[in-house]
């Protein structure tokens, strides 16, 4: 880090602190109410500043016309906010838009529990302004900082996925400027090819200016109840029934070890008695570890506020940056506000972690249900990363009729398209099926046993693997992260042609970057640049 980016990352920290303590200031003494009034804007406001950006794609567009060349646009994103860990470098030299303005809450309807809202909204401002109305969006992501349009764009989820799916089931409809400037409504009446497309493009078929979301009731705490399991399958098992019972509000899991599996089973209650609401608690993880050891109770649970639950994986993002020095009590009084996911993703770029980059697991992998213990056998044995997150999930597809147009998403249907399985074996899995998915999440350090080779050619290597090995199983990787694919399996995965249609279609195609070229870049440019 250079002295620039220093004092940028200083001045980063002094508003970071500023905004903590600026919001909880206006709920105290204002009950939320100016607080709401400064994320809220009339659509007439939206629509000139939509009308703004237009004008600029369009004009692009015109030049493009004129010389015959491509014109690549991109967003432009102020430095380390985003949560992603990939690298963006392939930016340089695209004409960048800038969409920050769109940030704010357009309307809610408490009648119909849907509302309109601009993009660059976070996931925190979506909850606190509709608590207030006692309703809550269907899927709230777990870190604060991701926005709205991220949530669609990268197949966002949480523990209510297992209900609702992918935050695009809860979209009912996008507001959208194509590669020409013209803006769009899509829906699942208007443009529908484009409006299944869209969800997981990553920005490539065009750039989100507004979304309609649903919302559901909601109540003021979650009452967790905690399962504990000796092993993955059962454990899975336990995961797969309560899905199907469809009985409690939140569900997901999380596995310290191969023989410590802890099912957690969550239901909005209106009373309480504690709540774990200070930043210097214990991380959840570890609370959620430290109150099943014991052995003499038998039925454990607690209760936590809705809002710090619906978070409770933002501070040290999930637990990839809890450190040494925040373990005590006194330590996470003292640093404890300062480890949001937020700020980490903001120091992992200003100082350009290489651990992160090279050697760290932040990988999220979408496996069949039935699917999910031959994974876990791979992954523990490949690079014994522990805990890792289970989050069941619901494709919620089977009012599409035409799955096919779900590019980059989840549904039913998706069976595996190797050359060398058979096509009756493909009938027989399509027809015994189990709808149902779970996210795997793997977020650390890996342990591989017996290397000494070099590091990073290693973990360059072992990501192909888990991608191979998600496409044998059926299932699908979450593209927000560092991506290695071959071209040819990439596109095994997803369909290229139906993309490029739609891209042609909707003047994307030599406007926006490909999504090959975009979510590659940082895995498959490395690899190429080491192969040369």
């Amino acid at each position: 880090m250079n002295y620039n980016e220093l004092f940028f990352f200083i001045l980063f920290l002094i508003k970071h602190f500023s905004q903590y303590f600026f919001k909880l200031f206006l709920r105290l003494i204002f009950s939320g109410k100016l607080y709401r009034y400064f994320k809220t804007k009339k659509i007439t406001n939206h629509n000139k500043e939509v009308n703004k950006i237009s004008r600029q794609i369009r004009k692009n567009y015109e030049l493009l016309s004129k010389e015959k060349t491509e014109r690549r646009l991109v967003l432009y994103r102020k430095k380390g906010l985003a949560h992603i860990t990939r690298d963006d470098s392939f930016k340089k030299g695209y004409t960048k838009i800038n969409i920050e303005k769109l940030n704010k809450i357009i309307s809610i309807d408490t009648k119909k529990k849907i509302m309109q809202v601009e993009p660059r909204v976070t996931i925190e401002d979506l909850f606190d302004f509709t608590f207030h109305y006692g309703l809550i969006p269907k899927i709230s992501p777990e870190f604060k900082g991701i926005t709205v349009g991220g949530a669609v764009l990268g197949n966002g989820l949480e523990s209510s996925s297992f209900k609702y799916g992918l935050f695009e089931r809860i979209v009912t409809e996008m507001e959208i400027i194509i590669g020409n400037g013209d803006v769009i409504k899509i829906s699942k009446d208007k443009n529908p090819d484009l409006f299944y497309a869209f969800p997981g493009s990553h920005g490539t078929l065009g750039i989100l200016t507004l979304l309609t979301i649903e919302l559901t009731d909601a109540l003021p705490f979650v009452e967790l109840k905690y399962r504990k399991f000796k092993d993955v399958k059962s454990g899975v098992n336990c995961l797969n029934d309560i899905m199907k019972e469809n009985s409690c509000d939140f569900l997901d899991a999380i596995m310290f070890s191969r023989s410590n599996f802890i099912v957690i089973e969550g239901h909005m209650k209106i009373k309480t008695t504690f709540s774990m609401r200070f930043y210097w608690h214990e991380i959840f993880y570890r609370h959620v570890f430290q109150i099943t050891q014991n052995n003499h109770n038998h039925n454990p649970h607690d209760i936590l506020r809705l809002r710090e639950y619906l978070f409770r994986y933002d501070r040290y993002g999930f637990w990839v940056g809890y450190l040494e020095w925040s373990r005590t009590l006194k330590k996470r009084i003292i640093y404890g506000w300062l480890q949001s996911s937020t700020l980490l993703f903001r120091m992992r770029t200003f100082w350009k972690y290489p651990d992160l980059e090279f050697s760290g697991f932040v990988q999220d992998y979408l496996i069949p249900i039935d699917n999910s213990e031959k994974f876990i056998d791979f992954a523990v044995e490949k690079i014994f990363v522990f805990p890792i997150w289970f989050c069941p999930l619901n494709p919620n597809t089977s009012n599409i009729q035409d799955k096919k147009r779900l590019i980059f998403s989840l549904h039913e249907e998706m069976i595996l398209k190797s050359d060398e399985k058979k096509e009756s074996e493909k009938n027989e899995k399509n027809n015994n099926q189990n709808p149902f998915f779970i996210d795997i999440g793997i977020y650390g350090w890996p342990d591989p046993k017996g290397f000494t080779g070099n590091y990073k050619y290693y973990f360059d290597d072992i990501n192909r693997e888990f991608e191979k090995i998600t496409f044998e199983l059926d299932g699908k990787k979450g593209l927000y992260s560092a991506n290695y694919y071959s071209k040819e399996l990439f596109w095994k995965i997803y369909d290229e042609k139906r993309y490029n249609q739609l891209r042609k279609e909707f003047q994307a195609s030599k406007i926006f970057p490909d999504i090959y070229e975009k979510l590659g870049h940082s895995g498959w440019k490395k690899r190429t640049q080491k192969s040369n």
